[in-house]
């Protein structure tokens, strides 16, 4: 409601109000936004100057709409302090009648926030609007939780045309921009993140939000604010945890420091390791049993599970016919194969299982208090009412990284197997022989999970699932597929020379021939392999190609910067580091020499090759970072000074 022009020529006409009207608009009813986040103008006769009495005619009348909707009410205009309350000035308003003319805001907030919504929005932008919080405080009836009430202005603080929404404005341009923002991409921004944003940025104004009555901003996403920047994700929720999201093709599997690849190059990701994919392709849709797949640290075991959950998911197959069409059938695994497919790292044991129940829509009750225990999912799965119905397909990787794997085995695993109705995959990680044995010595993970579960093992780095020649054909398309790699146009002979060569040093690490194929395919000019920094580098493994790759491509000043801000990620546990106020904190406490950083750095970073060490995930509906890859946050919380040195 946009109160612009009055009877009372002692409230002068405020021409500017309908802009801030076209803002809120183009935000909250622009056709971009997915439908379910698709906002509806409603009582459009009241959008521009009433009178208080069609307000009040609104705050008294029955509403068509349902406790399923959202809804936003944004009133604008002159706000007047009289006789000890706060009102409103519509059209008609006398200075010398509010009683009769003008509506109090306290009323009209009451009358908004008894509607039955899911989520309701109301904004205040008058005058001294902060000075209603006495009187919404004293409600009888507190405010309730699914409305959130703002005033634009404080007590005593006048409100300028235009400001407020300004500042909206401001912040709705940069999350439709390319530029990567703190806000992240989820549906929905929470509300504790728009509030502050929009305060810190109103503060310079002489302004500030107030929250009306006792409620307190929450952490949680608010379907009042939608996120101009989310584009949906076609993956299936109960494959997402896995499945390579479209946004993190080039940095999940191919980080972007070897250069920008095409959506139309992206085939050759998901080629390779034949033998391995058609057994895993089997464990998927043959009979109920247990498969762990295994090896040392980045021989590529995340990366084949993700490849069979990716293949399985038909909207992923769907929206990138072109790259899935040049993929043989038989290393293709059939649409649906994977039922669901959970992440393990930094997870506890009953909310992987809880993952696992929801996914696949198995009744979940707590038997004492609300939160159910491990008891009560072992019975829901034990009793699920679809467990004559067929065979499910669950994987679980990283069960080496769950917050307590020894529990994640023996109350989840093991119950999931029991009654053998389901084909599990799991994926954990084997200690290499180098590796020091803990005293006294402890069985692997692996070997546990062999025999307390009958698992088929597949030991992937080892012959006949290892093949050196997947290593050297992976490292081959990754040195030609940047365009401006010295290693495009070489000869048939020559690069396979080369790519045999970084293989050989690698060993059995699709991680460091990653890391080393694409530093080379972003250098200038063609590298001497034999020279002792490069030998030196690859040799010394994760910590020496990612200190190299620093060395060559930035400053010291640079250098240290991206260990600062990655190494914040590195100390992060469950999915990822968010970014809004939490990630330059994170980075100014484990800074190696005290440097403070902010907003303006971390979007640095992730606009420079170097994000392409990062993933992106969703946690508590917040955008999250991550390494690509578990060894990376070794090198970065142990070896953080040895990445910085000039010199290997």
């Amino acid at each position: 409601m946009v109160s612009a022009a009055y009877d009372d020529l002692r409230l002068p006409a405020l021409p500017g109000l309908d802009k801030e009207l076209a803002v809120l608009t183009a935000w909250l009813c622009s056709e971009e936004l997915s439908p379910d986040r698709h906002f509806t103008p409603a009582h459009t006769d009241l959008a521009r100057n009433p009178t208080s009495g069609e307000v009040r005619t609104l705050m008294s009348a029955d509403h068509e709409w349902s406790p399923d909707d959202a809804g936003v009410v944004f009133v604008t205009g002159h706000g007047v302090r009289k006789h000890g309350r706060h009102w409103l000035a519509f059209r008609d308003t006398r200075l010398d009648n509010v009683f009769g003319t003008a509506v109090e805001t306290a009323q009209f907030v009451g009358a908004m926030a008894t509607r039955s919504y899911d989520n309701l929005l109301v904004i205040v932008d008058a005058c001294y609007s902060g000075a209603t919080g006495e009187a919404t405080i004293a409600f009888d009836t507190p405010i309730p939780e699914h409305c959130l009430v703002l005033a634009s202005a404080g007590a005593n603080q006048p409100a300028y045309v235009g400001t407020l929404t300004g500042v909206i404005g401001e912040i709705l341009a940069e999350l439709r921009s390319d530029a990567p923002s703190p806000f992240g991409d989820q549906p929905y921004l929470r509300e504790d993140h728009f509030f502050t944003e929009v305060n810190e940025r109103l503060k310079a104004h002489g302004q500030h939000l107030v929250p009306l009555g006792h409620r307190l901003l929450t952490a949680r996403p608010n379907r009042c604010l939608p996120n101009p920047r989310h584009r949906p994700d076609t993956v299936q929720p109960s494959r997402r945890d896995l499945a390579i999201r479209a946004d993190d093709l080039a940095a999940h599997w191919d980080p972007r420091s070897r250069g920008v690849v095409s959506a139309g190059e992206l085939g050759w990701l998901f080629t390779g390791r034949a033998d391995l994919m058609r057994q895993l392709i089997a464990a998927a849709s043959g009979p109920a049993g247990t498969t762990v797949v295994t090896g040392r640290a980045g021989c590529g075991k995340s990366a084949v599970l993700s490849r069979l959950v990716t293949l399985s998911d038909p909207g992923f197959i769907d929206n990138h016919a072109m790259q899935v069409a040049v993929i043989p059938d038989d290393l293709k695994p059939s649409p649906n194969a994977v039922d669901v497919a959970v992440l393990a790292t930094g997870k506890l044991s009953a909310d992987i299982f809880a993952q696992v129940l929801y996914a696949l829509d198995i009744p979940l009750a707590a038997s004492v208090g609300t939160v159910p225990s491990l008891a009560d999912m072992r019975t829901a799965w034990a009793t699920r009412p679809s467990k004559d119905t067929g065979l499910v397909t669950v994987v679980v990787d990283a069960v080496d990284e769950a917050a307590d794997p020894g529990s994640l085995i023996d109350d989840v695993l093991t119950s999931l197997a029991a009654d053998g109705g389901i084909r599990l995959i799991i994926g954990v990680r084997a200690p290499s022989p180098d590796e020091p044995r803990p005293e006294p010595p402890t069985a692997a993970l692996s070997d546990l999970i062999a025999e307390r579960l009958a698992a088929t093992r597949l030991q992937i780095d080892r012959p006949p699932l290892w093949r050196v020649d997947d290593l050297a054909d992976y490292v081959a398309q990754t040195l030609t597929q940047a365009d401006h790699s010295p290693y495009r146009h070489l000869v048939v002979d020559k690069l396979a020379e080369v790519a045999r060569r970084i293989a050989a040093d690698a060993g059995s690490s699709f991680l460091i021939a990653r890391l080393a194929a694409s530093q080379l395919a972003t250098r200038p000019e063609m590298v001497d392999m034999d020279s002792a920094a490069w030998q030196h580098a690859i040799r010394a493994g994760v910590v020496g190609m990612f200190g190299e790759n620093l060395r060559t491509s930035l400053g010291q000043d640079d250098r240290e910067r991206v260990v600062d801000l990655l190494r914040a990620v590195a100390f992060a546990f469950g999915r990822g580091l968010p970014w809004y106020q939490i990630w330059p904190r994170v980075a100014n406490a484990v800074s190696l020499n005290g440097r403070a950083y902010g907003d303006a750095d971390i979007r640095w970073l992730l606009q420079s090759p170097l994000s392409g060490y990062l993933v992106t995930d969703t946690e508590d509906d917040a955008t999250v970072y991550r390494l690509f890859h578990d060894e990376l946050r070794t090198a970065l919380r142990v070896h953080a000074h040895e990445l910085l040195q000039a010199q290997p």
